[in-house]
């Protein structure tokens, strides 16, 4: 094989994905897929970002809301149960992790870390709501049975 494709040439000719590595493909009709993750804890990706929910007796627990999918999230978790959105987790400050709070509706508790606060407010971007609960270095979340580190 030679250390390098010939102009032109597609790379994956000369490089498969090993079978192992493949990534499940998404439902076309839905435009994500939804996995159980554990008890209660679901991914939902397109399959380019990611995020996760916790059902617990009385909510949801979102992980990050990307803008390119968001609209989907109340999809995936209707499909697992009727309970509303409570809180949001957000991973970091970035936009396309983020971006699509706002599509979850209701007015949940949106928890980060204190120098997302700190760049959040910094960017008044109104599609990044700022944290109602912050944390320095860890943070414990109990919510009904769940608990979520």
């Amino acid at each position: 094989m030679p250390s390098l494709a010939p102009i032109g040439t597609r790379v994956d000719h000369y490089l498969p994905i090993p079978e192992e590595d493949v990534t499940p493909a998404i439902d076309p009709k839905k435009g994500y897929r939804t996995q159980q993750l554990g008890r209660g804890l679901y991914v939902i990706t397109d399959n380019g970002y990611q995020s996760m929910f916790l059902v617990y007796e009385t909510g949801v627990v979102v992980i990050d809301a990307p803008p390119g999918y968001s609209g989907h999230i109340h999809q995936a978790i209707a499909e697992v149960t009727n309970q509303p959105v409570t809180h949001v987790v957000y991973s970091h400050a970035h936009v396309d992790h983020i971006g699509g709070v706002d599509d979850l509706g209701g007015h949940p508790i949106i928890i980060a870390q204190e120098e997302t606060l700190r760049l959040l407010e910094r960017a008044k971007d109104p599609r990044r709501p700022v944290p109602t609960v912050t944390f320095k270095d860890h943070y414990t979340l109990k919510v009904g049975s769940q608990v979520l580190e």
